[in-house]
């Protein structure tokens, strides 16, 4: 399961009456809304055979068009937000959301945050076999005159 998909689970525990959408195209738009989006991603290189990956992920959500109560309506919403996205369950591991900030503007509530994650990482099988056969060839490089 990707990162989207996650976020959109999580999200409709939490607003099961809300429409959610990861697509850029948000044909016939139905508010209560979420549209969900990763924003910037990284990847880095640890100590030995660890890598640390970050996701920034933007959730925007749009009130009810009729309501004259729309900026108290987002700052529940965000409110909720702030409180509850602590944690998001992905291939059957749980990430904790940090960074978490929501802003207010005309049409809808910004709402940001970020996952960290670190996995591990084995040598690629060609490079393992390379390097046993240098090894296994005697040449040794630390005794050159």
């Amino acid at each position: 399961m990707d990162l989207l998909k996650a976020v959109a689970e999580k999200l409709n525990r939490l607003y099961p009456n809300a429409t959610i959408y990861t697509d850029d195209v948000m044909q016939n738009f139905k508010a209560p809304a979420f549209f969900i989006k990763i924003v910037e991603e990284g990847y880095r290189k640890l100590l030995f055979s660890r890598w640390e990956g970050t996701a920034q992920v933007q959730v925007i959500y749009y009130p009810v068009e009729d309501t004259y109560e729309k900026n108290g309506e987002m700052d529940d919403v965000n409110q909720n937000l702030l409180r509850n996205l602590n944690e998001i369950e992905m291939n059957g591991n749980l990430y904790r959301v940090i960074n978490r900030s929501g802003q207010a503007g005309e049409n809808g509530l910004d709402f940001r945050f970020q996952i960290k994650y670190q996995e591990e990482k084995t040598e690629s099988e060609p490079i393992v076999k390379m390097l046993k056969g240098v090894i296994m060839s005697g040449r040794n490089f630390s005794n050159t005159k």
